[in-house]
């Protein structure tokens, strides 16, 4: 395979369809995909330009891959590991979602791809007859930009299907596995080694036009946008999400006119790589204010065409891209009404911050997909200063929410009680019931919880010094917690010590968690109170509960 090397500036500038230049007249109008015209842009002989008009060259934009030969095949898919793919995938594995990859073309048959191309349900197969319209015939699987025809396979390249398999890889008990497995990929062949920026641009205002969700372009090039800026404004309105790759030249490429990437769009996402050390990869391009969040983008285990080997392991933004495109099809399958510049906002801020993205991205993380997804889930959290810790709760299932059986909120500022305490205790440390009960749960839904926290010696009742109640409705105070957590963890009392605990009978277990850095105190920032006798709402609990196992 030939290396796809990101080309340099002053090479690109004549690196152009010489024969043919794209112009757009000043009086055309805006006028469907599936017209001779693309919003008024067309190509024409460059030695025919109308006079007046607006013209763009018909530059390459390039596949960003390096040549990765000599990189070894390794069955170990480290990204989808460090994504979280099993937790994500309890809330989404994608399905009904459409992502279009305007590529090199996709291997219909690949054994791992086969079962996740979409299919038009507007045309009739091989009937010679343009059925939905469009004015394409036959276009069963999307379309062949560069050949004309409904036939979009990959005939020699290999990075289209690359690009697909990282995202949709079916589960089969074959090859690989994809992240979004149950969405659907629509092949839109674009690009041959390299792409036009006419042909590129045609392919997604078609993706748009066919209802795709989410189009992939691991693409790019210095060039003026010209049509392309339009086509990113036609799905823009459409409500479609554009990822792209950020290109892997080891820029800086903000104000470059490195485009997609460069574009201001809200509904673009541009990624950059990392490695599995965390760090950005070296030849990833980045921007502060252009590139939008970072993805796994380095020894990628991934489909290739067969004649390639079926599996292969790539390096570049181009794979850093479809991570990202595949988590927001398991967003878009979990929450259909989310749209793309909240999407992307949801990815970047529910991702992973890596120093290495300070100041190099726009949010300064990289997509984490469980983390994306599990908060999609709760819709209280993004307002609570206990939202990271109520995050990691529902990451690690201690916590299913606050309103069986919908479950969608966490309520952090309610006030807990000591049943709820056993549940997330039982759950945390992983306890089995125990034979212990009290008088009065017998018919709590908190029964074995309690019974667990009682045997492993967490609790000895709410009614000292008999203790044969438990108390299941009644709150749970600050100092109860401290006590619990201390038995729990087998802390020792520390010489912390604050003001208002000398005449609390839990004042050594308040102790013990202050030293152990599970509480700083009740009254920020002083923080020279423990207030012992407070109720605890579920907020405060959390945070408690992550300090002290997180």
């Amino acid at each position: 395979m030939v290396a796809l090397t990101l080309l340099l500036a002053s090479f690109l500038a004549s690196a152009t369809t010489d024969d043919v230049v794209i112009v757009r007249e000043p009086a055309a109008v805006q006028i469907g995909a599936q017209d001779d015209h693309l919003f008024g842009w067309r190509l024409v002989p460059a030695d025919s330009v109308p006079a007046g008009a607006e013209t763009v060259p018909n530059v390459y934009l390039d596949l960003l891959a390096p040549d990765p030969e000599g990189e070894p095949l390794s069955p170990d898919q480290w990204p989808i590991q460090a994504l979280g793919y099993a937790r994500a995938w309890e809330e989404s594995v994608g399905e009904g979602v459409v992502i279009a990859v305007v590529d090199s073309g996709i291997d219909l048959d690949h054994p791992d791809l086969e079962g996740r191309i979409w299919r038009n349900p507007g045309e009739i197969p091989d009937n010679g007859i343009d059925d939905d319209g469009n004015g394409l015939v036959d276009d069963i699987h999307g379309w062949d930009v560069v050949e004309d025809d409904h036939d979009p396979r990959d005939p020699s390249v290999g990075h289209g299907t690359e690009v697909a398999g990282v995202a949709v890889a079916a589960i089969n008990g074959t090859g690989i596995a994809g992240l979004a497995p149950a969405a659907q990929i629509l092949p839109i062949r674009a690009c041959s080694s390299r792409c036009e920026l006419f042909d590129v641009s045609w392919a997604i205002t078609y993706a748009t036009d066919l209802g795709a969700d989410i189009i992939n372009l691991s693409l790019g090039g210095y060039a003026q946008p010209g049509p392309l800026a339009d086509a990113l404004d036609y799905a823009e309105q459409a409500g479609v999400l554009v990822v792209t790759a950020a290109g892997n030249a080891g820029a800086d490429i903000d104000g470059l006119s490195f485009v997609p990437a460069d574009l201001p769009n809200p509904n673009l996402a541009a990624v950059a790589a990392t490695d599995w050390d965390e760090n950005l990869w070296a030849d990833s391009n980045y921007g502060a204010e252009t590139v939008d969040l970072a993805a796994p983008g380095v020894s990628i285990v991934t489909t290739t065409l067969t004649e390639l080997g079926t599996y292969r392991t790539v390096t570049g933004t181009s794979f850093a891209a479809p991570h990202v495109a595949a988590t927001a099809a398991l967003l878009l399958s979990f929450d259909p009404e989310i749209g793309p510049p909240e999407l992307i906002d949801h990815l970047g801020r529910y991702g992973t911050r890596l120093s290495a993205l300070e100041d190099r991205t726009i949010h300064g993380s990289r997509i984490q997909s469980d983390r994306a997804l599990v908060a999609a889930g709760i819709r209280d959290l993004s307002t609570s200063v206990f939202a990271e810790d109520i995050l990691w709760l529902a990451q690690e299932r201690i916590t299913r929410g606050c309103n069986p059986p919908v479950d969608d909120l966490f309520c952090p500022g309610r006030p807990l009680t000591r049943g709820e305490m056993a549940a997330f205790l039982q759950r945390a440390l992983s306890l089995p019931t125990g034979s212990q009960s009290f008088a009065d749960t017998t018919g709590s839904v908190f029964v074995h919880p309690i019974s667990a926290i009682a045997a492993a010696g967490i609790t000895h009742g709410c009614n000292p010094p008999r203790n044969d109640l438990y108390c299941p409705d009644r709150f749970i105070t600050r100092g109860e917690m401290a006590a619990m957590l201390q038995r729990a963890l087998g802390l020792t009392a520390g010489s912390v010590d604050f003001a208002d605990i000398s005449d609390s009978v839990f004042r050594r277990d308040i102790s013990a968690v202050a030293a152990a850095g599970v509480t700083r105190g009740c009254n920020p920032p002083d923080n020279d109170l423990y207030c012992p006798d407070r109720i605890v709402s579920r907020g405060e609990m959390a945070a408690f509960l992550h300090r002290a196992l997180g």
